[in-house]
């Protein structure tokens, strides 16, 4: 699994849109949805239900959200301290 899966799906979120969430995150939609639906692939369950005006989160969605909000952080800092022995 790939902290990026995590950081894209964190911006989805936030935006409700992969179009505004792939402009957040200088990535293209194509990535975003393909790494949405890789997560989604490896946990087993659906995070977002797609409309044409968007993206809402699922229940289990809302919940791989909120418990994002304390552990992404923590994953990101865990990965620069990796980047900054390499230094």
């Amino acid at each position: 699994m790939d902290i990026k899966y995590f950081e894209y799906f964190d911006a989805v979120a936030r935006c409700g849109s992969i179009n505004q969430a792939a402009q957040r995150v200088f990535a293209s939609p194509q990535a975003l949805s393909s790494s949405i639906a890789a997560l989604e692939n490896e946990l087993g369950y659906k995070l977002f239900v797609r409309h044409h005006r968007g993206v809402v989160l699922t229940e289990a969605g809302k919940q791989v959200y909120d418990d994002l909000q304390t552990i992404l952080p923590m994953v990101i800092k865990w990965f620069n301290l990796g980047q900054e022995q390499d230094a």
